[in-house]
């Protein structure tokens, strides 16, 4: 499956492409010659910023477990349309210049070898009015998988070109990724909570309030009298990513009670009430709501909190925390269920 993704293709030239408009044969893409041109990698760059940037597809194989990513090959000029054979190598001795220059983020990896296949001869052709080829490198996953939170580099360089010269101002290109990102866009998100995975968090001194596992990975929060507890589980996120909370309430309606949503980075400790990040969603009967019977999501019927999104300042593991005590939760206690933290 073929999808869109923004990769970067950072030159080695500082021209940009010129684009002929007119007649069909002036509609090539390349430099103005008499009867031939030249090879050259094609550099996007509609900002003006002499080939900084790029879009390329990918696609995915699910079986040999590898991602290809695509550079384009252009050969100008107005005659001669018919197919022709580039040779491609790759070249990464440009990969460590760019990254002391601050041309590429200093966390790059170069891919080696073994990361990647190459096949080496690209086909140019016409087609609607261009030269065209496609350079296609295969990314394994498991290059992706060992790099992630970096960037990862392939330089490649023109070799050589069947019937026609190279442009050497532009025969070689470092194409780069965010590791992260273009996982993000291979791998669908899903719901990171596993049932199993919750963890009583113990926070008053008593045992007036308790936090029970029931059906189908729900919890069951009981009790009064001044307890309080909670309960927790850590997830994975990225630095930049939304991520969106949600999960069901239910109970009869409270008295003089708190249900609180939290997340951060920091591990909760027993006996410590949990603060980081302030509420995000929660239940409140001082302030109008958990009073009287209720069966919704959490965000629904809550009024309290900054909300169900959380977007991660840094990439790691968060806590998600939920924490509640009061005089009375309510005949039969506040139940928890259906939890989804999913990217957005």
């Amino acid at each position: 499956m073929n999808n869109k993704l923004s990769l970067a293709f950072l030159g080695m030239a500082c021209s940009v492409i010129a684009l002929f408009t007119g007649c069909k044969q002036d509609a090539l893409i390349g430099e103005r010659v008499p009867e031939t041109g030249k090879v050259y990698f094609g550099l996007a760059d509609s900002s003006g910023t002499k080939g900084i940037n790029g879009v390329s597809s990918w696609s995915q194989d699910t079986v040999a477990k590898t991602v290809t990513i695509a550079a384009a090959i252009y050969r100008g000029g107005f005659t001669e349309l018919a197919p022709f054979t580039v040779k491609i190598q790759a070249d990464n001795s440009a990969v460590d210049k760019l990254i002391s220059a601050g041309k590429l983020p200093a966390n790059t990896v170069k891919l080696a070898t073994t990361d990647y296949t190459l096949d080496e001869s690209a086909t140019i052709e016409y087609k609607d009015g261009v030269m065209k080829g496609m350079v296609l490198p295969e990314i394994k996953m498991s290059a992706l998988n060992a790099n992630q939170g970096k960037y990862i580099a392939l330089g490649l360089s023109i070799a050589s070109a069947e019937r026609f010269g190279i442009n050497e101002s532009r025969s070689k290109i470092v194409v780069y990724a965010n590791v992260d990102s273009l996982m993000d866009a291979i791998i669908p998100p899903k719901n990171q909570i596993v049932n199993d995975a919750w963890q009583v968090l113990k926070i008053a001194n008593n045992d007036n309030v308790t936090a029970t596992p029931a059906s189908n990975g729900s919890f069951v929060f009981a009790g009064g009298s001044g307890g309080h507890i909670g309960i927790y589980q850590a997830v994975d996120v990225q630095a930049g990513r939304k991520y969106s909370f949600t999960f069901n309430v239910k109970g009869t309606g409270a008295t003089d009670t708190w249900f609180e949503v939290y997340i951060g980075y920091g591990a909760p400790v027993t006996g410590v009430d949990y603060n980081e990040g302030g509420v995000r969603m929660g239940l409140n009967t001082w302030t109008g709501c958990g009073k009287t019977a209720f069966d919704d999501l959490l965000s629904k019927v809550g009024c309290v909190g900054s909300g169900p999104i959380f977007t991660a300042p840094a990439t790691g593991k968060v806590y998600l925390v939920i924490r509640t005590g009061g005089t009375n939760l309510g005949a039969g206690g506040i139940t928890a269920s259906k939890f989804v933290f999913i990217r957005q």
